[in-house]
């Protein structure tokens, strides 16, 4: 799945589909990165104030994704 290559910020584009999967694809269209949350009622995502990004459901409960999520840390 492309672990471990750089993506280019410029060209790799980062895509919520409307399916619930946060996707980040290199230029290729190669996925790097996905939340693996299709069909499991994510509706939305958004960075907290501590840098953490959060995917969430339509009544605002923090869904977290199957895969390794985004982390400040």
């Amino acid at each position: 799945m492309g672990f471990g290559k750089p993506t280019d910020a410029t060209q790799s584009p980062l895509t919520f589909g409307a399916d619930g999967n946060l996707v980040l694809a290199d230029a290729d269209g190669i996925i790097a990165w996905q939340t693996s949350t299709a069909n499991k009622g994510v509706v939305g995502f958004q960075l907290l104030p501590n840098g953490d990004m959060v995917l969430h459901d339509s009544k605002g409960n923090f869904i977290r994704p199957v895969s390794t999520g985004w982390s400040s840390n």
